[in-house]
């Protein structure tokens, strides 16, 4: 088994411009490669940011950090293709936006009734303890999800 020996694989962009030529190992992972390509390539590209794809450009693509180049059967001349995915929003951002949609229409709601609604509906037809404790149980809801997301929750 040769999975020690050296090999050279060169990162063009999807344009098919030379970006770097890298001495690798078949045991090395996925997320050695983004690491080395960070310290070795003139261009930089943001170790979240980098997608690469193998011998064409919608080639077998390199998504698994964990995984070896080995188990991608890459071998010695390859080409990678490597494209900038850009800017990239965490999950935490994701899910602390998407929590607090319903907080948010719930507050409207509750207290802009008058103004959706009409004066009249809200004078004639004031909010039951069912509603209140609804809406209350609600927000606690999201509250909480908001908080976990914040101070538990951990996403690679």
């Amino acid at each position: 088994r040769l999975s020690w020996i050296s090999m050279e694989v060169v990162i063009k962009d999807r344009k098919g411009r030379e970006l770097a030529k890298l001495t690798v190992s078949k045991n090395m992972t996925v997320k050695n490669l983004k690491l080395q390509y960070l310290k070795e390539a003139k261009k930089k590209i943001a170790f979240d940011r980098q997608w690469y794809t193998l011998n064409e450009i919608k080639g077998v693509a390199l998504t698994d950090n964990t995984k070896k180049l080995s188990d991608y059967d890459l071998n010695n001349g390859d080409v990678l293709y490597l494209k900038d995915l850009g800017m990239q929003v965490s999950w935490t951002v994701v899910f602390l936006v998407e929590y607090f949609g319903p907080i948010a229409i719930f507050l409207i709601f509750y207290y802009f009734r008058s103004s959706i609604y009409g004066a009249d509906a809200c004078m004639n037809a004031p909010l039951t303890f069912t509603q209140k404790a609804g809406f209350f149980m609600v927000l606690g809801h999201y509250i909480k999800r908001e908080l976990e997301t914040i101070f538990i929750h951990r996403f690679s």
